[in-house]
């Protein structure tokens, strides 16, 4: 691990901000917009429901374990596809050493605010203006990264289609709770389980 952190040039401070600074800007976006067009205030979308927290976690897992058992797929697999090769370099190689520095605390105050801000974006405002679909597409283009091979865009593909999920989610259930506690939880695994990946 060392050794990343050294070839990275990344410490958990840069890190940390690495992570946080695109969510300020997300949350800022979406505080304009809402300034400016008050009838989108997402307010009437934050009624508390348990169930739907109750229900929130349990999505939160099943994305997480299939996103991880997605990754396995491509690591058995990664010698007979460039696509799969690219998307484990990208985990093993570019952001498990960056998630590795974080500490627990750290991992939920990240997971906290980009699930926060980017259901507010992306579902709250984002989704009821333009439809589940464009949303989505824009929330995948969000997380299109770079692995070895270029453009990670098998990531930004399962990105899109969690988007689209969530934006369903959002829609039939009209509250925003279920969403941000499936992405929070979602993340807070997701980087768990990346703590745990060896190269």
């Amino acid at each position: 691990m060392e050794k990343n952190n050294l070839q990275l040039s990344i410490t958990r401070d840069s890190a940390i901000w690495m992570l946080l600074l695109p969510q300020s800007f997300i949350l800022v976006i979406s505080m304009i917009w809402i300034l400016i067009s008050p009838k989108d205030n997402i307010i009437k979308f934050l009624s508390f429901n348990p169930i739907l927290f109750v229900y929130g976690v349990g999505i939160a897992i099943v994305l997480a374990f299939s996103g991880y058992g997605f990754y396995r797929f491509a690591k058995k697999f990664k010698e007979k596809n460039k696509m799969f090769e690219n998307l484990v370099f990208f985990f093993e190689e570019a952001l498990s050493p960056i998630i590795k520095l974080l500490k627990p605390a750290d991992i939920l105050l990240v997971s906290m605010v980009s699930g926060f801000c980017e259901e507010v974006f992306f579902r709250g405002l984002l989704a009821v203006k333009i439809g589940i679909i464009p949303s989505s597409l824009a929330f995948g283009l969000l997380h299109v990264p770079t692995g070895k091979e270029g453009k990670v865009w098998i990531y930004a593909i399962w990105a899109t289609a969690s988007g689209a999920f969530l934006a369903w989610l959002f829609l039939y259930y009209g509250n925003l709770w279920i969403t941000i506690v499936a992405h929070v939880v979602n993340n807070i695994i997701g980087m768990m389980l990346l703590q745990r990946i060896k190269a």
